[in-house]
């Protein structure tokens, strides 16, 4: 969790060599980074620190609040992080409120009614719940990357955290070893 008024939010990763010695001379133009807000297209500017000893630090200050997800790739060595990161607007009452985003609605298994979105599978436990925008769903956007967010579920099936999302309609899943259980499809929330 990151309060959108904290003023810069940074995450730091490492390069290193198939010797694994750490990489000193990357740059930002070097990666390839994808920046995505709420499953959109990001475009706040980010900073990039190179910290001499194979670590790099991305900075940016969110102009949004939702999930931010921003994948750096370095092609020379093949690695792939990813950073995932719900940005919260506390002062504007949370993310159950209006703010610079719009209004943000909280899943989780009571969302609609009492244990409307439990998981309809046996031994809960060994699923976790995601949402998709129901438009990724149906054209095969099915990994974290296009997620708003993930929760590990406990053993009488509830959410362990919520997923905020935007107002929109989506699909709510119950995830084992790549296996899928529909628990709401095409759900509305927060549009009539």
């Amino acid at each position: 969790m990151w309060n959108l008024d904290s003023p810069i939010r940074s995450f730091t990763i490492k390069i290193v060599d198939a010797s694994d010695n750490p990489v000193t001379t990357r740059v930002l133009a070097d990666f390839e980074v994808s920046f995505r807000r709420n499953s959109a297209n990001c475009s706040d500017a980010l900073t990039f620190l190179n910290n001499g000893d194979g670590t790099y630090t991305i900075s940016y200050t969110p102009s949004g609040y939702g999930q931010d997800v921003i994948s750096v790739y370095d092609a020379p060595t093949d690695l792939r992080f990813t950073d995932v990161e719900d940005i919260y607007n506390f002062a504007a009452g949370g993310m159950n409120s209006t703010g610079s985003g719009g209004a943000a609605y909280c899943l989780n298994q009571d969302f609609g009614g009492g244990g409307k979105l439990l998981p309809p599978v046996s031994n809960p436990a060994e699923y976790r719940m995601l949402v998709f925008a129901s438009s990724d769903w149906a054209v095969n956007r099915r990994s974290d990357a296009y997620s708003f967010g993930t929760s590990a579920v406990d053993a009488a099936g509830a959410w362990v955290t919520g997923i905020y999302v935007p107002a929109g309609i989506y699909h709510v899943v119950a995830q084992k070893s790549g296996t899928f259980v529909i628990v709401a499809a095409n759900l509305a929330v927060g549009v009539s």
